[in-house]
C-alpha cells in the first residue's frame, strides 16, 4: 500500500523489500520442508520440536510392525512340521537360510516388539503355519524397557509372560517342542540392566527345566559375551544385536536342540 505524502523515489524501494520479504519467507518455509522430511539436513531437530521423540518412536515402530505383517501375509505359506521363530529384532535379523538350509525354517520376527505385541500374534502365527518347533525369544525388549511409558518390566512378569507363552505354543497341535531363548546383554550393559537380565534369564531356565516340552538356550555366555557380562564388539554389528559371526556361534548352540 502506498502512503499518501510519501516521496514517489521511495514506492519501489518498498516495493523491492515487500517482494524480497516474501521470497525470504517462502524460501525458508520450503527449507523447513525440506529438512522435515530429510532432504537436507536439520530434520530430525525439527521434528523433535514439533512432535516429541517418544511419539516419533512409536509411530515408527508401528509402521515397521504393519510393514512386516504385510510382508509376512504376502508370503507363501510353508508346508506343515517346520520351525518357526518368533520374537523381536534379533530374530527379524537371523539369516535362517545361510544357518539352517537342512531344515525348513520360517522367520516372524518383528523388530522393537515387546511383549503385549508378541502376545497378540504368537498363537494365531503358529495356528495358521502349524509348525513342529518354534524358537522364541521373548522379553528383550520389556527388560530394557516398554514400549508405552519407557519403564522396563520386572523380571518376574517376564518370565510369567513368556512361560505363558511358551506354555500356549506347545499345547497347539503338532507343536512338539519350544525352545525358548535367553535374553543377550548390551555391549556396555550398566549394573542395574544386567542385574535385571540375570534375574529374567535365571527365572525362564527355572521354569523351563520344569516344562516337558520347553527348553532353555542360554545366550548369555562365552564368547558372545566377555568376563564383565557385556556383549562382545566382535560378535556385534551394534550395542544390541549380533553380526555374522555372532549369529553362526548362536546358530551352533541351536541346531542340536532344532535336530533332537
Amino acid at each position: 500500500m502506498i502512503r499518501e505524502n510519501e516521496p514517489t523515489s521511495s514506492r519501489p524501494v518498498r516495493s523491492h523489500l515487500a517482494r524480497a520479504g516474501l521470497f525470504l519467507a517462502l524460501t525458508g518455509a520450503s527449507a523447513v520442508g525440506l529438512a522435515l522430511f530429510d532432504v537436507i539436513p536439520g530434520g530430525w531437530r525439527l521434528r523433535t520440536l514439533i512432535v516429541p521423540q517418544s511419539v516419533q518412536d512409536l509411530r515408527r515402530r508401528e509402521a515397521h510392525r504393519q510393514a512386516r505383517l504385510e510382508q509376512f501375509a504376502s508370503e507363501t505359506k510353508p508346508a506343515p512340521g517346520g520351525t518357526l521363530f518368533l520374537g523381536s529384532s534379533t530374530i527379524e535379523r537371523f539369516p535362517l537360510a545361510e544357518h539352517f538350509g537342512s531344515l525348513a525354517t520360517v522367520n516372524r520376527g518383528i523388530g522393537d516388539e515387546d511383549l503385549s505385541g508378541l502376545e497378540a500374534r504368537a498363537l494365531s502365527t503358529a495356528m495358521d503355519l502349524n509348525p513342529a518347533q518354534v524358537v522364541l525369544y521373548a522379553g528383550s525388549v520389556n527388560v530394557r524397557r516398554a514400549i508405552d511409558d519407557g519403564s522396563w518390566t520386572p523380571p518376574g512378569e517376564i518370565v510369567v509372560r513368556a512361560g505363558r507363552l511358551a506354555t500356549g505354543l506347545l499345547e497347539l497341535p503338532g507343536v512338539e517342542k519350544v525352545v525358548l531363548l535367553g535374553i543377550l546383554p548390551e555391549r556396555e550393559t550398566g549394573a542395574e540392566l544386567a542385574d535385571r537380565l540375570r534375574e529374567t534369564n535365571a527365572g525362564l531356565a527355572a521354569m523351563a527345566a520344569f516344562t516337558d516340552g520347553i527348553f532353555f538356550l542360554p545366550l548369555a555366555r562365552e564368547p558372545l559375551i566377555d568376563a564383565a557380562g557385556h556383549l562382545r564388539e566382535e560378535v556385534s554389528a551394534d550395542r544390541l544385536h549380533l553380526n555374522d559371526a555372532g549369529y553362526a556361534i548362536f546358530a551352533g548352540w541351536l541346531q542340536p536342540l532344532l535336530e533332537e
